[in-house]
């Protein structure tokens, strides 16, 4: 009983010591500030302020039923192309109603393979029920070892194809195209398969959102985290002030604390508030110091960062004088 007791003591011990190193690892974590920054069009329209939305054309080889599913396609993608341009207000859009009015741009497009394919499978499963006898009479029926499962499966290609035309010159600006290859999960019946347009419709909210971003500067979300030192009231504080936006109070903070314990993660922290503030040359400069002085990656690896920054900024800025 002694031994049965003692074993008891240490397996609690150890049990307790493991939790705690799990909670530890799990719900302590690092200052995380979002920001919000933008970027350039990832296709370069030049000086262009008008765009006009051509109506977009369905493949002649499609079959009558692939292209009245793709008529639903094209309702979508004129729609929702046309509104995600016009609400940013960066170019003048010329609706698809309004074929060939004369505008810098024209976008054009075409569904150019919609492929609808039902298959339908037969396989043998095992007989859960194998064996059992099931009559109700006096002649004995048992269940066989094996059962005919019959599904059915629907498979959709789709590809659109879509580009940029120079109203002056008609020349291709850009080319690209949208390929889907999506399957349907099995169901036993043909009727509950799901629509092709259902099927594809992720992939259309994509199509309209690349279309919006490789055209006009967009904005995306961005998180920076902060380094820590642990059991430090200054570093936690400094910190909140961050998190609550008081990026002019943390970045002060953080220096204070540099300069008084030479702390690697105050400078880091300072260093990653002007990038928060959208200051990236000052940013550049003190975690470019810091890298120089310490040679430590997590340095490189911010500063790296910074410098992408810092080339979005500029072509976003060369993209801006370009239309003024």
């Amino acid at each position: 009983m002694y031994f049965f007791g003692e074993f008891m003591k240490k397996h609690s011990f150890f049990s307790l010591l493991t939790l705690t190193v799990l909670f530890n690892l799990f719900f302590s974590c690092a200052t995380t500030i979002h920001v919000t920054v933008d970027r350039p069009a990832e296709v370069d329209l030049g000086s262009a302020r008008s765009i006009a939305i051509e109506p977009i054309d369905i493949s002649k080889n499609l079959n009558r039923t692939e292209a009245a599913y793709a008529r639903d396609i094209v309702n979508y993608l004129e729609y929702n192309i046309e509104n995600a341009l016009i609400s940013r207000g960066y170019y003048k859009i010329i609706g698809t109603s309004d074929r060939r009015t004369p505008a810098d741009i024209y976008l054009e497009g075409e569904i150019t393979l919609l492929d609808i394919t039902d298959e339908k499978n037969t396989e043998k499963i095992k007989n859960p029920n194998y064996g059992k006898n099931t009559s109700g009479g006096s002649k004995s029926t048992y269940e066989p070892e094996y059962l005919t499962e019959i599904t059915y499966r629907r498979r959709v290609q789709f590809i659109y194809t879509y580009q940029y035309v120079d109203g002056y010159t008609n020349q291709i600006i850009k080319k690209r195209e949208i390929c889907k290859d999506t399957s349907s999960s099995k169901v036993a019946e043909i009727k509950m398969l799901p629509e092709p347009y259902d099927m594809v419709n992720d992939y259309l909210y994509y199509a309209v959102a690349q279309i919006a971003k490789e055209i006009q500067p967009y904005s995306v979300s961005k998180s920076l985290t902060l380094l820590e030192v642990k059991k430090d009231d200054d570093m936690e504080y400094a910190a909140k002030l961050a998190e609550k936006g008081y990026y002019d109070e943390s970045y002060n903070k953080y220096v204070e604390i540099y300069n008084a314990r030479n702390y690697f993660e105050a400078y880091y922290n300072a260093a990653i508030i002007l990038e928060a503030k959208g200051d990236y040359y000052g940013a550049r400069d003190m975690m470019k110091q810091l890298y120089l002085q310490t040679l430590d990656n997590r340095a490189h690896r911010a500063l790296t960062d910074i410098q992408a920054e810092i080339e979005y900024q500029y072509q976003l800025q060369q993209q801006i004088n370009e239309r003024n």
